[in-house]
């Protein structure tokens, strides 16, 4: 599950360079275990170019054994996301697993 949260006064309009957080839960399969983890990534998006600009990882949890189920991860991942809406990266863009088409979605505080 992956999402991008943007801080940005209007979704609609372009601007050059719109703050933006990724926050992806991932399971990792190894030896037997499962593990969930998250990963989250900050940067500025450049429209023109297609691209992210100064795409930081800033928190990676995986070999921390932080979470014990995916309920447990989710829980911290929805956590996390009500976090930075609160911050005002309240546009958020995901991908459509079926179609490929981003959905919109506007965090309600």
């Amino acid at each position: 599950m992956s999402l991008t949260l943007y801080k940005t006064a209007s979704p609609e309009t372009s601007v050059d360079y719109p703050e933006f957080y990724e926050l992806s839960l991932k399971t990792n399969r190894s030896f037997g275990k499962k593990e969930e983890y998250i990963v989250i990534r900050h940067g500025w998006w450049d429209e023109q170019d297609q691209n992210a600009k100064e795409d930081t990882q800033v928190l990676n949890t995986v070999g921390n054994d932080l979470f014990p189920s995916y309920t447990d991860a989710f829980q911290q991942f929805a956590h996390y996301k009500q976090q930075y809406a609160k911050n005002g990266f309240v546009h958020s863009l995901t991908k459509d697993m079926l179609t490929g088409k981003d959905v919109y979605e506007l965090i309600e505080l």
